[in-house]
């Protein structure tokens, strides 16, 4: 199974990020001075939406499934994995993208023959990275493992992962 993912440098298309557009049409100029004018209370700035990473982790910057791999079998590496019931997920390509787009992981690489999928992110505070691994099960079951060197990083990933999925 994971050898498959070895054995390739496509990167699956991942890194995109969408949910970027900031198209705010809640600008419409109409300056009717009335009670709650925000305009008035903000010194005439309309007030602009503050973007955040939603987890706290950035996209881990692999180059390829090699570099993952070569990574993922660290002796030193923490390992920790779970299973979740999910609903809405059903393939490795749409795993993939929810952590992309919920956990801004970068995708890395999804095989849809049998239906794994790999992602990296990184603490931007350390430059720990963290590799995850997610199976879709036919059962609506997703098996994610988590490895890195930084053994808080990797729980933190975890979590990260599992919130993504609810």
């Amino acid at each position: 199974m994971f050898s498959d993912l070895m054995g390739s440098n496509d990167n699956g298309g991942g890194g995109g990020e969408s949910g970027n557009n900031n198209n705010n049409n809640n600008n419409n100029n109409n300056n009717s001075g009335g009670l709650f004018d925000m305009g008035d209370m903000m010194g005439g700035m309309p007030s602009q939406p503050t973007l955040q990473q939603p987890s706290g982790l950035v996209p881990g910057g692999l180059g390829s499934t090699a570099d993952f791999g070569q990574l993922w079998v660290s002796p030193q590496n923490t390992e920790v994995t779970q299973q979740i019931a999910s609903f809405t997920i059903r393939t490795p390509e749409a795993f993939m993208e929810c952590m992309q787009t919920k956990a801004n992981l970068q995708g890395i690489q999804a095989i849809s023959q049998t239906a794994e999928a790999i992602c990296a992110g990184k603490d931007p505070n350390t430059n720990s990275i963290a590799l995850l691994h997610g199976h879709v099960g036919q059962d609506g079951n997703v098996s994610i493992k988590v490895r890195s060197t930084d053994s808080i990083l990797a729980s933190r990933c975890l979590q990260i992962a599992v919130s993504a999925l609810q």
